[in-house]
């Protein structure tokens, strides 16, 4: 082999190995742009234990609809009810997050990225708290001067 034909051989295995390269970097783009808008329409829905309360939220565990059953109005306090939002809202961002996470988790399995981004890590579970204490009286109750416009419910 001459010189020239070695140099040609070396060419043409650059220029294979660059094709190669070019077509893994375009299969990876776009298996990362589909799984970004994948990611970004993943929605979750959590329904509180009882349930009084069910919550959706978007990829980023923003609440995006809230629904209160009528009868928890009457039957529970607003510390009690907002813990189950919370509670409920909690879970669902949990499920969101985790269901992202799966979809990177398959790009990490196909070899299109190394590892899951930091930006998505695991939520811890929520520790359970104590009960919120009860006030002493009823918010609505006020001094005998304030008007009753204001002390009584509309």
């Amino acid at each position: 082999m001459t010189d020239s034909d070695t140099f040609a051989a070396r060419a043409a295995e650059l220029r294979s190995r660059t094709e190669d390269l070019s077509t893994r970097i375009a299969r990876q783009s776009k298996a990362l742009e589909a799984a970004g808008g994948q990611a970004a329409a993943v929605s979750a829905t959590a329904v509180s234990p009882e349930n009084s309360v069910r919550v959706t939220v978007d990829a980023t565990g923003l609440l995006t609809e809230l629904v209160i059953a009528p009868e928890v109005m009457t039957r529970t306090s607003a510390a009690e009810l907002a813990r189950r939002i919370t509670e409920t809202t909690r879970a669902a961002a949990i499920q969101a997050r985790e269901r992202v996470r799966a979809l990177y988790a398959g790009l990490v399995d196909e070899g299109v990225i190394r590892t899951v981004p930091d930006l998505l890590p695991r939520v811890p579970a929520p520790a359970q708290a104590p009960p919120a204490p009860r006030p002493s009286r009823p918010v609505w109750d006020e001094p005998e001067e304030t008007p009753s416009f204001q002390r009584d419910a509309w």
